[in-house]
């Protein structure tokens, strides 16, 4: 495994390897001109129950009256980049993250999606700047986008390829 090369993994779909990327490294690979963060498979570990003011089965509890409380949540959220950096510094668990232009459509489900289709679906629905797990269960983490030039950029940016 090469650290900081591109390989095309698909047709127009690039992927390098970062050499032990953290948390911090976000903070330089996120474009603040691209909308959205969004963050799959996340899973809020809370052992306490907490109070849940969201749907179960499509009803809303609140209409309800209902009082519902969760714990171990896993979920897939959308954010705002600028307002994703202000969690950044409280990432304290791998997460999955793309930055995307576009809403993901109801119909995109990730959990479905794998391969060069996965990716194709990503650049047309939501115009995917990159992919990144981080930080990544190993010491290597790649990160996947469709431009070749974005890769490039990060390959030459001493910040980013040089980690302590």
């Amino acid at each position: 495994m090469e650290v900081n090369k591109i390989k095309e993994i698909f047709p127009n779909h690039y992927q390098m390897i970062l050499d032990f990327p953290t948390t911090a490294v976000l903070k330089k690979l996120l474009n603040r001109n691209v909308k959205y963060v969004w963050v799959f498979e996340h899973v809020e570990n809370i052992n306490m129950w907490s109070p849940y003011r969201h749907s179960l089965f499509g009803e809303n509890v609140n209409e309800l009256e209902m009082l519902v409380e969760v714990r171990n949540m896993s979920m897939e959220y959308l954010v705002e980049t600028s307002d994703f950096f202000k969690l950044i510094p409280k990432i304290n668990q791998p997460i999955t993250l793309y930055q995307i232009d576009e809403k993901p459509p109801s119909y995109v489900d990730l959990r479905r999606l794998n391969g060069k289709g996965k990716y194709d679906l990503l650049k047309k629905e939501v115009d995917y700047l990159f992919e990144i797990e981080i930080p990544y269960p190993s010491d290597y983490s790649p990160i996947v986008s469709p431009s070749e030039e974005f890769l490039k950029s990060i390959a030459i940016n001493n910040d980013i390829t040089n980690l302590p």
